[in-house]
């Protein structure tokens, strides 16, 4: 056995240890946060077109409720 890491001291071990004396949770090395900051770009990105696309839907449902209420309006009229 080697001598605690001694040889086989890869980046990981090393930003383990370095992680783990810092007070930071274990397994959360420093090359994740690149990922965690792709992951929240992707879900903030996502969230905003569903907002977009739940607004669309809203606007297309008020337009087509005052086009509905007009035509009925003009009807009474021409009656």
């Amino acid at each position: 056995m080697h001598a605690y890491g001694e040889e086989k001291n890869t980046t990981n071990e090393y930003l383990y240890r370095k992680n783990a004396v810092s007070g930071k949770k274990p397994g959360m090395f420093v090359k994740n946060a690149d990922f965690d900051r792709k992951f929240l770009v992707k879900t903030v990105s996502l969230a905003v077109k569903l907002v977009q696309k739940a607004v669309a839907i809203y606007v297309n449902g008020c337009i087509i409720i005052l086009d509905q209420t007009l035509r009925m309006l003009s009807r009474r009229k021409i009656q």
